[in-house]
């Protein structure tokens, strides 16, 4: 449709103030310039391909950095081009990231390119300050690895790049050798331009018509004591469930709708009606250009666009409204498209994406002989299941809040209208299983939905399984579990740093208690390596016998425990529905069972004596998440290293007799100092079975983003980019909703991103807060609908009621005082220690010594915890401590929901 090159971008341009434009045209494109004045050289140019509309939003004037910001629009796309060039190798990059972190938020896409004069093959402070301004503004580059500068008796180096914000789009970029020594660059990126509507047939359940006072009278009427006639637990659910679905089906209609595209949802009859009066008039005004009629027609056109924008404040306000419920605002959130991902729909069969699902798999033929080795500890006290109270299922059902349906097509909400009906013959069923040990058949069929790990998934590895369950059965399993937990719990069989599935433990306490190890050795000038492990496909390679095996030496299971445990996990079957596409029934030979409530917990025991495999290094765990870490003085690093490596060895064996696979390419070694690591050529290398592992210099661990300083910057610039991401979905509906409803969503949406993990840094330096106060201006720009030139001094406290530093504070007072009441996880409270003054109550600073170190935890927040007066202190156990300590400081804050 279009020719090759739609957008034309220059550099060095060495355009003159006095040359005029009709000399530097190109044939069909239009063009922007900014020169540059009163010297040579240097200017940049875009020209944009003529169906385009261009407009200029910005543009350098006394800055070291010259660059050119443009609007190009087609219809309904728009994006914002850029093209900069630094004249000089130097950081003064900043004030074009200033400008440039404005449109960012406000257009879904955004496009950079030019000379930036820094060169990004090379390490050094030009290239991390110029990475750390993408970071922060949610861009990446295109080109990282081929240089594009070939200059006589010079190194080649990378200075021109494409810099977008989805590399996802990139269908291809290249090179070529051009009349400079620098290349010509070019790349071609997949967005849709002309977008198209698609309508979809939809059938739901429709409750709305529901008879609740028939449906109950129908099922009171059943002779529900025929249940307890059957010998068998499936012949009592197939009784139940005969039932209920009958009831179902004739109680609960389907209706069937067309889903039509969601481009206009907001338009109606009223907009039609004023669209036709507008145009009727045109037409008029065009056959008779008179002043009448063009009155007559300016006054439709204004009377249309009134209408239009009315009906989309209307339309958004309601789907949108502050008042509504947090389930129904997300819903809505998710159907209008304001902040979720897109849903990537799964073209490839049914039966090819089940048999891929099914590969991890292991027969029962590899069972490993673990009942003949001696260092077994059998327990004394065993462990039954007991039977369970109409009280604790009616609970267990209430908990339950997923609206997913498994393959019985029974939905928790019809459960919950005819539980009256139901919960004796449930609870007879449930504790007829306990006393059997048989779990039925019904429940262990899991229908499969393929979730795109991806943009564009093209084969089977690039979709996660998502496992769906019959609703009873999670009631069932959330029985068992809590039974589960309360043994474990009692007798404390869960290693304290394993911190997955667990109360009052997180991904937070996890990281917060690993930085805080190695900060302590930091400041001892010790040097750490952290190795993070990760195995592949751990949930589904579980073995069966061997879970049995463990349960029975390390947890007390009885024999009629552990049959109902196996029960569970044996003879399971699974299918992979796709549309209407639906794979044939094939069994799950190994693992637990995925999108259930009893398998992360059965996952934890399984992998708990990996705890008792390290002689040397610490050793903390999230699920399959393992981290392993341990500290030494710069002059035993080969020590250090040897040390690792025995424990890794250990682990590696731990693995193979537990049938389970490191991915040793997803495994990393992060050596973490308070010197600048700058060459480790002292390090020996770090092995798994002779798999030399890979040294980072950052990674994400646990949705925390640690770099080899144990500096929050990283993790900042990430929380910075997703915060932009979001802001530039919000803003589709900025303007058609009102300023209540636009704090919900910032305190909602953006809020959790910006406090993921901040125990761990209670306390940024300069440089981030000041990042994270720029970004929390553009939230309060998008909240209260101020434009960049506006003033927000008077503004920016009105959404949490305190500034974002105070609210930090706040935080980790709230954090703090959930731990000392809980004293949970125990790898958190034992690092508190408090003076002997019970009246006084404070907590003893922990000694450090760098700068950086006060900035962490349990530095900084005993700190702020002194600091408290002493009445609000002692009101540890009261409910109302939360809306006191935002009072503490300054924030009338206590109505966040």
């Amino acid at each position: 449709m279009f020719a090759t090159h739609l957008i034309i971008c220059v550099s060095e341009t060495w355009f003159d103030e006095d040359l005029c434009y009709s000399s530097t045209n190109i044939k069909n494109y239009k063009l922007i310039r900014n020169d540059r004045p009163g010297r040579r050289g240097g200017g940049v140019a875009i020209f944009c391909k003529d169906i385009f509309s261009m407009k200029l939003l910005s543009k350098s004037a006394d800055s070291d950095i010259e660059y050119l910001i443009v609007e190009v629009s087609h219809k309904k796309f728009q994006t914002v081009v850029s093209c900069v060039y630094n004249p000089h190798r130097t950081n003064v990059v900043k004030p074009f990231f200033d400008v440039i972190s404005l449109y960012v938020v406000k257009y879904n896409s955004v496009i950079v390119c030019g000379d930036f004069n820094v060169n990004l093959l090379v390490n050094d402070s030009y290239t991390n300050n110029l990475l750390d301004n993408l970071s922060s503004c949610s861009l990446s580059v295109v080109n990282r690895s081929l240089p594009t500068r070939f200059a006589v008796n010079c190194t080649p180096s990378l200075l021109d790049y494409f810099i977008i914000l989805d590399l996802t789009t990139v269908l291809k970029f290249d090179q070529l050798t051009f009349i400079s020594d620098h290349d010509l660059i070019f790349c071609c990126l997949d967005i849709n331009i002309d977008r198209c509507c698609i309508n979809k047939t939809i059938s739901f359940r429709d409750y709305r018509f529901v008879n609740t006072n028939l449906l109950l009278s129908e099922l009171y009427c059943v002779d529900w004591s025929e249940c307890w006639i059957y010998p068998s637990t499936d012949e009592k659910l197939d009784f139940l469930m005969g039932i209920l679905k009958s009831a179902f089906e004739r109680h609960v209609p389907i209706r069937t709708i067309t889903n039509k595209s969601m481009s206009c949802p907001w338009f109606t009859s009223k907009s039609l009606k004023s669209i036709k009066l507008r145009n009727k008039l045109h037409s008029i005004w065009k056959k008779k250009p008179t002043l009448e009629n063009w009155n007559a027609f300016k006054s439709a056109r204004n009377r249309a666009t009134l209408v239009i924008r009315n009906e989309k404040r209307a339309y958004f306000n309601k789907k949108l409204n502050s008042g509504l419920s947090t389930k129904v605002l997300w819903r809505n959130i998710k159907r209008l498209g304001v902040h979720c991902k897109e849903n990537v729909e799964c073209s490839l069969e049914a039966n090819v994406v089940n048999d891929a699902f099914l590969l991890n798999c292991v027969p029962h033929s590899d069972t490993i002989n673990f009942m003949s080795r001696d260092d077994l500890l059998f327990r004394d006290d065993c462990f039954l299941f007991s039977a369970v109270s109409e009280y604790d299922v009616a609970m267990s059902i209430f908990k339950i809040s997923s609206n997913a349906i498994g393959h019985d097509g029974l939905p928790i909400k019809f459960i919950k209208i005819i539980l009256p009906c139901i919960l004796g013959t449930l609870t007879h069923i449930i504790n007829h299983c306990i006393t059997t040990s048989c779990f039925p058949e019904q429940w262990k069929i899991g229908t499969v939905l393929p979730v795109a790990k991806k943009n564009r998934p093209c084969s089977p590895s690039d979709f996660r399984p998502i496992s769906v369950l019959p609703v009873l059965s999670k009631v069932f399993e959330m029985l068992l579990a809590k039974q589960i937990n309360e043994f474990v719990s009692k007798h404390n069989l869960i290693s304290p740093f394993q911190s997955g599935f667990r109360k009052n433990h997180s991904c937070s306490t996890a990281v917060l208690k690993i930085s805080d190890d190695i900060r302590s050795n930091m400041d001892e000038n010790k040097f750490t390596l952290l190795c993070l492990l990760d195995f592949s496909k751990a949930f589904d390679m579980v073995n069966h016998e061997l879970l049995s095996c463990k349960l029975k030496a390390y947890f007390g299971f009885s024999c009629s425990a552990l049959k109902l445990v196996k029960s569970y996990l044996v003879d399971r079957f699974q299918f992979v529905k796709i549309g209407e596409d639906t794979s044939q029934l094939k069994p799950v030979t190994s693992g637990v069972p995925q999108g259930s409530i009893l398998g992360p917990l059965l996952f934890s025991i399984f992998i708990n004596d990996i705890f008792s495999v390290c002689k040397f290094s610490n050793l903390h765990g999230y699920a399959d998440d393992i981290q392993l870490y341990l500290s030494a003085p710069f002059d035993q690093a080969k020590e250090l290293c040897k040390s690792i490596n025995t424990d890794l060895a250990d682990i590696s064996c731990w693995a193979a007799a537990s049938g389970l696979i490191l991915n040793k390419n997803k495994c990393f070694v992060l050596p973490i100092s308070a010197r600048k690591l700058t060459n480790l050529d002292f390090l020996p290398p770090i092995f798994i079975d002779n798999y030399p592992l890979k040294l980072v210099s950052k990674i994400k661990n646990l949705g925390y983003i640690i770099n080899s300083n144990l500096t929050c910057t990283d993790h900042v610039n990430s929380i910075v980019s997703k915060v932009y991401l979001i802001l530039r979905n919000l803003r589709q509906s900025a303007i058609y909703t009102p300023t209540a409803t636009r704090r919900r969503l910032a305190i909602q949406i953006i809020l959790p991103v910006i406090m993921y993990s901040e125990v761990v840094y209670s306390k940024h330096d300069s440089f981030s807060a000041r990042k994270i106060d720029v970004m929390f201006n553009n939230v309060t720009r998008y909240v209260f609908g101020l434009s960049k030139y506006e003033h927000i001094s008077s503004w920016k406290d009105q959404i949490l009621g305190c500034t974002i530093a105070d609210y930090h504070k706040a935080r980790n007072c709230i954090f703090l005082c959930k731990l000392i009441m809980t004293q949970s996880p125990s790898y958190l409270f034992s690092k508190l220690s408090f003076t002997r003054s019970a009246r006084v109550g404070n907590i003893i600073i922990p000694f450090h010594r760098s700068q950086q170190s006060s900035r962490l935890f349990f530095v900084n927040a005993s700190r702020l915890w002194n600091s408290l007066p002493a009445n609000l202190r002692r009101k540890l156990n009261r409910s109302n401590f939360k809306n006191h300590i935002y009072m503490h400081f300054k924030g009338q804050i206590s109505n966040i929901d």
